[in-house]
Formats: C-alpha cells, structure tokens, sequence
C-alpha cells in the first residue's frame, strides 16, 4: 500500500520589522505615490528586497540593473529607485537626463562598501596587465575604473571574451569571484575579498574550499586581496585558507551618503565602463 503523505506546512517567515501603519493607511499612502508619481511625471522602482507594500506601489518590481533598464526605456522624467545607491547611481548611468530620486540616503550596500575608486586604481597598478573586471554591485566611481562591468548571471560570458592571455582582476564579490575561478580554473584570476555582510555567515568557509584548489597553493598576491593559508578572521579553522582583507568588517556605506547623493543627482557615466547584457529578467508590478 502506498503511504499518502501530509502536505507540506507552510512556511511562515518573520516579520523583520513592522509597520506602525494601518492597512488603510498603507493604501492610502500608496495612493499618494502613484498620484504624486503621475503628476511629477517619474517611475517608482522597487528592488526584489523590497517590503510588499513598497513593491505595491511601485511601476516596476526586479533586479537592480533590470529596473535601471526598465527605467531608461520610459518616457519618464524622474526615477525613484527604493534601493540602496549603486542602484540609483546606476539608473543615472543608464538615464543621464532624468532626476533620479533615493528615498533614503543612508540606504547603503555593505559589499559595494569593501572597496573604492581609490584601491581600484592601487589595485590594477599592481597588476598593470590585467584587465578589471566588476560586479554591477559597485559603486558609480568604482564603475569608471573598470574596464566591464558584469553581472551574476554573465560574468562567465565576460571572462570568456576576455583573450585567454590576459589576467583579470575580479572585484568586489569574493563569493563571485570563488565561483568564476571554479569555472573557469585554467584562468588567472585575481579576486578582491569584498562580501556582503548578511551572505557572509554561513557560506565563508565553503566559499574558501573553493578558492583554495589553486596552482601553487594560493600564495600570498597583492595588498587587501591576499590569500592566507592558517586561520580565518574570526578565529574559526579554514580547510588551509584563511582571507585577510581591511574592509570585511565595514557596515553599511551610510558615511558616503553626501557623495553617493551628488552621483546620483549628476549621473556620472565614468570612462571606461560597459555594461552588458544578460542580467536576470525583471518583472513588471
């Protein structure tokens, strides 16, 4: 005889943090948005992270480069982007006439956090013949030092237009970075130790066992992106890595939020920056 199962429970996720207002109020101030929006002639973009009563209200609901695109193809004169700044930055990029808005400047990314235009440059003249390549997770002024920009879903495609001769610097993303070397393991790949602070807990150790299958063992390379046999930052025993970077334990990048406003009001495209296709399909609202 055949056991027949139950159905699987539901899921119930937590509430991480609560609105004070009532349904009714949280219709009537999406009510708000959508009047306000039509009357200031703007999109709303809500990112996939965003709260449900956000996403509501908004025109368009996807990834971050899908929305930005979504956005440059409208006849809209301002974008207000709920995310965080490399996503409005990016919008300014893709839309160099319209006004793109950011609900809350202190909305930061902790992985775009982990490096700087700055160190980009320090970086790549350690490695003069490497060419840079980015996660879309960046902020504007680290997009103009890289030479492309890729996202989750091509960064493969872009590796392999690059001649196989040539070395690459792969940044912020180690968790990225550990997957394109796992891939592509006959490339050199130099990978920069950028993470996202809510990703990090639980997958650092796995993400490590994957760079660690390298010619040479790993040897020490470059200043902040060193690979380090012994143990990790916090104490815990790595498969014969261990990662050292200056940035690891930096917060969100509420400090910039002056500098990543000024980005987002003037749009700045940067030199040498290409954006490329392939990102995940957004979805409309």
């Amino acid at each position: 005889m055949t056991e027949v199962l139950p159905p699987p429970r539901r899921l119930e996720l937590p509430v991480i943090e609560p609105t004070r207002e009532t349904p009714a109020q949280i219709t009537t101030l999406q009510q708000e948005i959508r009047e306000l929006a039509r009357r200031r002639k703007a999109v709303v973009l809500a990112h996939n992270y965003q709260r449900p009563e956000v996403q509501d209200a908004a025109d368009y609901v996807g990834d971050s480069l899908g929305l930005s695109r979504q956005a440059a193809k409208t006849p809209a004169d301002v974008i207000i982007f709920a995310g965080v700044h490399f996503m409005a930055e990016t919008a300014a990029i893709l839309s160099p006439t319209k006004r793109v808005l950011l609900p809350d400047l202190k909305a930061g990314c902790s992985l775009a956090a982990t490096i700087t235009a700055e160190q980009v440059r320090q970086w790549r003249a350690e490695f003069p013949d490497y060419v840079a390549v980015g996660y879309v997770n960046t902020t504007a002024d680290v997009k103009a030092e890289l030479d492309y920009c890729c996202t989750s879903g091509n960064v493969l495609e872009v590796i392999d237009a690059i001649p196989a001769d040539r070395g690459i610097l792969f940044l912020p993303d180690f968790f990225l970075g550990a997957h394109a070397r796992r891939m592509r393991p006959d490339r050199r790949i130099e990978v920069w130790m950028g993470e996202c602070h809510v990703h990090r807990g639980g997958v650092w150790l796995r993400g490590a066992a994957d760079l660690r299958d390298r010619p040479g063992g790993c040897e020490p390379r470059g200043r902040h992106h060193r690979l380090h046999r012994g143990n990790d930052p916090r104490g815990h025993r790595a498969p014969d890595l261990a990662l050292h970077h200056r940035d690891r334990d930096r917060d969100h990048a509420s400090d910039g939020a002056d500098g990543a406003a000024e980005a987002v009001r003037r749009g700045r495209p940067g030199g040498r920056l290409r954006l490329h296709e392939g990102d995940h399909p957004h979805r409309g609202a």
